[in-house]
């Protein structure tokens, strides 16, 4: 799979390529992209990405995500009987790992 940030002010564009992706999400000046780990079996990996494409931050998940969402703090992921909350970033604008 191949993604495309696109910056449409300067027009240009920074191709990201994925296997196994299956969710994408986006808020703000980031986005999410979760992928079935190709490592361990029973994994999925999600990838916080800023506006160009770089990732910032990563978590392997064990749930499967049949949903998924995010503001300008958080993300959650949920499957049928779990939900997995990541605070990604705090109200002043740094980057956390509490989940």
């Amino acid at each position: 799979m191949c993604v495309v940030f696109w910056d449409t002010v300067i027009n240009e564009k920074h191709v990201k390529y994925m296997r196994r992706l299956q969710k994408i999400v986006a808020c703000g000046e980031y986005c999410v992209l979760v992928a079935k780990a190709e490592e361990a079996q029973g994994q999925w990996i999600v990838i916080l990405c800023n506006a160009v494409g770089c990732p910032i931050e990563n978590k392997y998940i064990t749930i499967e995500p049949k949903f998924v969402s995010m503001n300008k703090t958080h993300v959650i992921i949920a499957c049928d009987d779990v939900v997995y909350y990541w605070q990604y970033r705090s109200q002043h604008s740094k980057l956390t790992t509490l989940e």
